[in-house]
């Protein structure tokens, strides 16, 4: 089992660094720091940069990699496999994820790469869209020691993650938090019929904390009108939450998924990490 972590020398890579390596070690895996590089437009224009060889970048690549894992690790750096790949972050980090069958794959939400020259987040929203396994998107300034997040609305997908995150909640010894936002509620719908969502929302989310209690991890259950974009994120703030999970879904090329807006908005500003988990192949 292995835990891939893409680093870019970026502080929201080192921050995922540091994330992914407490995971690794809590579950038992041995963790792949990932740094790729490409050669920018500009270098065949006249006057554009003087590079290396091929060779000589990957060996560049190589050392900064290394170097900022001693930095952020310290000792701790001896128990990581630094892996250096050539093209696109995105496309090197899901080619590897592919290889390796990795059991996560970790990056920064935002950051700046010197090698790449692009914005992390939409490296990390590409790789949640198309990732084998399941994705942590990482804030630079993370927090939260307590229970697992996990948002469900009856979809398979949102079932698939609950199975993930109960896992996930049995190694690190904590709880789950079952979130359920019912959005889009027309104004002009009167309290009975408001009352009679809420009712199948509860019976819903009841179903899914049976499962969660019946494999001995403890369970709290929100139920509330809300939009779960703002509701999910409010409740991980309030119960200081370890990790936030959120289910994929769409129609992806490669997974089978493609990151919708409510899970999007939850891992760009969730103040917690947020692990998306695809869909499991059709």
């Amino acid at each position: 089992m292995s835990v891939l972590v893409g680093v870019d020398g970026s502080d929201g890579g080192r921050a995922a660094l540091r994330w992914a390596d407490a995971w690794a070690a809590a579950v038992g895996a041995r963790l792949v720091a990932v740094a790729s590089w490409q050669y920018p437009r500009t270098a065949a224009l006249p006057g554009g940069p003087t590079l290396g060889a091929a060779g000589e970048m990957d060996e560049v690549a190589a050392e900064d990699l290394r170097s900022t894992v001693v930095d952020e690790l310290g000792e701790g750096a001896s128990r990581v496999t630094t892996v250096v790949e050539r093209g696109p972050a995105a496309w090197a980090l899901l080619q590897l994820a592919t290889r390796e069958h990795a059991s996560l794959l970790v990056v920064g939400r935002r950051g700046l790469g010197r090698l790449e020259g692009r914005l992390l987040g939409s490296v990390s929203r590409r790789v949640a869209e198309l990732s084998p396994c399941p994705v942590a998107i990482v804030p630079t300034e993370w927090h939260g020691e307590g229970p697992i997040v996990v948002g469900v609305d009856g979809s398979p997908g949102a079932a698939h993650a609950l199975d993930w995150a109960i896992t996930a909640a049995e190694a690190h010894g904590v709880g789950i938090v079952l979130v359920h936002g019912l959005a889009g509620v027309p104004a002009e719908v009167g309290p009975s019929a408001i009352d009679r969502f809420v009712d199948q929302a509860r019976t819903l989310v009841d179903r899914h904390a049976h499962r969660v209690s019946g494999a001995g991890v403890d369970v709290v259950k929100v139920v509330r009108v809300d939009d779960p974009r703002s509701l999910i994120p409010l409740v991980a703030d309030q119960y200081d939450a370890s990790l936030v999970v959120v289910g994929g879904k769409g129609d992806g090329p490669v997974s089978g998924m493609l990151v919708g807006s409510v899970v999007n908005h939850i891992a760009q500003q969730s103040e917690h990490p947020v692990v998306i988990v695809p869909e499991p192949p059709r």
